[in-house]
């Protein structure tokens, strides 16, 4: 199976993901971005930091080019 990286963008600034996770495609690499971006918004809006719905995944494939950028509010419009 393909190995994807969820590159964290916040503030401007990117923060690699070193470790990698492997999907079937970058379809279910979106759709599991889509899911931990809900699940990270969650976190924060209990705490009261809405500065969380700015932030975006940068997907990249195993060759670290950048395939699709998910903003953390995508996550937001799909069905739960």
């Amino acid at each position: 199976m393909p190995l994807f990286y969820f590159n964290l963008r916040k503030n401007g600034e990117l923060v690699p993901d070193d470790i990698g996770t492997e999907f079937a495609d970058i379809g279910a690499a979106i759709t599991d971005a889509k899911a931990a971006a809900r699940e990270l918004i969650g976190e924060h809006v209990k705490m009261n930091d809405s500065s969380i719905l700015t932030y975006a995944f940068e997907i990249a494939d195993e060759n670290g080019a950048s395939i699709r950028t998910v903003p953390f509010t995508e996550g937001l419009l799909d069905d739960v």
